[in-house]
């Protein structure tokens, strides 16, 4: 009796480290899909006063934020809400009206770059230029 009951509890416990050990491959499967992202390419461009100062085709993960592509490529200074004052040294002018502004595929931005959620194929364009009212 006393043998069948150590069988009994020796194969409940292979049983149970069985189980773990599945449920955990399939957690590092399903992290590893989690994990790859589909790889775009997009155009940076930086203007100081509509000349071009850089061009980089740049690979980023699909919904990459501009500002983070942007600071992954270039020193970027932000004002820690997303509006960019510097990049590669060139920082905005406000005695000048001189300010970071950016277009994206040929129009004018409409949200932030720590919003703007990278699509592929997509052109931008910063420039450091004279505000104009």
């Amino acid at each position: 009796m006393k043998k069948f009951f150590v069988g009994v509890v020796s194969v409940l416990f292979v049983l149970n480290l069985s189980a773990c050990t599945s449920i955990s491959d399939q957690k590092e499967t399903q992290n590893s899909v989690t994990e790859t992202k589909e790889k775009i390419t997009v155009q940076l461009k930086l203007k100081n006063d509509g000349k071009i100062v850089s061009t980089k085709k740049i690979v980023v993960d699909t919904g990459e934020t501009l500002l983070n592509a942007l600071k992954a490529n270039y020193s970027v200074k932000d004002d820690g809400k997303g509006f960019i004052t510097s990049i590669d040294g060139k920082s905005q002018d406000t005695t000048h009206q001189k300010y970071w502004t950016y277009t994206i595929n040929g129009e004018s931005a409409t949200v932030g770059a720590s919003q703007y959620k990278l699509k592929k194929s997509d052109s931008i364009v910063f420039d450091l230029s004279k505000y104009e009212e």
